[in-house]
């Protein structure tokens, strides 16, 4: 499917633009709309979509089939992210541009740990979480799953990973905004049924 592609940068496209097509692109599917719940756009390149996401490779291989033999494809074809806005959109745009924009199997090559030089992408990727609040990471996670991102969907996993680390079940609660629907008596038999795992997990 990345061969079907022809790269652009990302863009972001207000609320009112069309679903992204135009009168067909002949023989080439140049685009990925992804649309948040807020209904803004943002605009990928369908060769970095399809090498990065298995959740686009499979809508653009849906396009051709769905395309009558000898008529133009469609021009772009549009995912609606659930439960994320444009934000989290662009920062996903942002880093399947540059791991995947060359449309191939992962962009450039990122060296193993513990070589003496600077990894561009490694950089890339703490720039991206630096300053991303727990919900903004959250939000990251569910976007890069949804599109199957995996890598991605990796990297927002460890971040969540690392909020959690070291802090009992009541901190966690209040980090990531979950309510506790056990009444007290409900909770101190839990704990008392499962002490081996809060027991360990508080020390």
């Amino acid at each position: 499917m990345a061969g079907k592609a022809a790269a652009t940068t990302a863009t972001t496209a207000n609320n009112d633009s069309g679903s992204g097509g135009g009168g067909g692109g002949g023989g080439y599917i140049r685009t990925v709309t992804l649309r948040g719940f807020d209904g803004i756009r943002v605009r990928v390149s369908a060769g970095t979509m399809a090498a990065a996401s298995a959740t686009a490779r499979a809508r653009l291989d849906e396009a051709i089939r769905r395309t009558p033999r000898h008529a133009a494809v469609p021009d772009d074809v549009l995912i609606n992210v659930p439960g994320v806005a444009r934000p989290v959109l662009a920062r996903v745009a942002d880093y399947c541009d540059r791991h995947y924009g060359g449309g191939g199997e992962g962009g450039e090559f990122a060296a193993p740990e513990g070589y003496g030089f600077d990894d561009p992408l490694a950089r890339f990727d703490d720039e991206l979480m630096d300053g991303a609040d727990v919900g903004t990471v959250v939000d990251l996670l569910r976007a890069a799953t949804f599109l199957r991102v995996e890598r991605l969907a990796d990297l927002a996993s460890r971040e969540v990973a690392a909020c959690m680390r070291g802090r009992t079940v009541e901190g966690i609660r209040q980090v990531f905004g979950i309510a506790n629907d056990y009444t007290d008596e409900e909770e101190q038999d839990v704990r008392k049924e499962n002490s081996w795992a809060f027991d360990a997990y508080n020390d």
